[in-house]
């Protein structure tokens, strides 16, 4: 069991004492940023999310060949990257899930976990099945 595990930290006393659900925004953490570290001037979709979409692209590449061995044609999967980030703001691959929470015991999660599901099936089903 990792610290990002929501299933370990929502018995802490801690839990949502910061954000609820400990869960927070891409804007959010950037205004964190911003009013935390103003002299450092960080960039959270440049010097971050890039650098999280450069590692997910490469496991993708890496593994590939493993995810469908068999070629479905008709076979999609989604995929739940864990991340953290060091004090030094570089983000590292914890694990990634086959079986992501699609829980919504949040705000933000009750915002994107049905836009992702949404999306999903766009790009799943929308070529084998096109809508109306």
């Amino acid at each position: 069991m990792h610290l990002t595990n929501d299933s370990i930290q929502k018995n802490s006393e801690s839990y949502g004492r910061f954000e609820p659900g400990n869960k927070i925004s891409y804007s959010a953490f950037q205004r964190y940023l911003d009013s935390t570290y103003p002299h450092k001037k960080y960039n959270f979709q440049e010097q971050i999310v890039k650098k999280m979409k450069q590692i997910s692209m490469e496991v993708a590449r890496a593994s590939f060949s493993f995810m469908d061995p068999e070629r479905k044609s008709s076979n999609f999967e989604l995929y739940g990257l864990d991340f953290i980030i060091d004090s030094k703001f570089k983000p590292y691959l914890i694990e990634i899930n086959a079986n992501p929470c699609l829980d919504t015991s949040s705000s933000l999660l009750n915002r994107i976990v049905p836009t992702l599901i949404e999306h999903t099936f766009r790009v799943g089903l929308d070529a084998l099945f096109p809508p109306p």
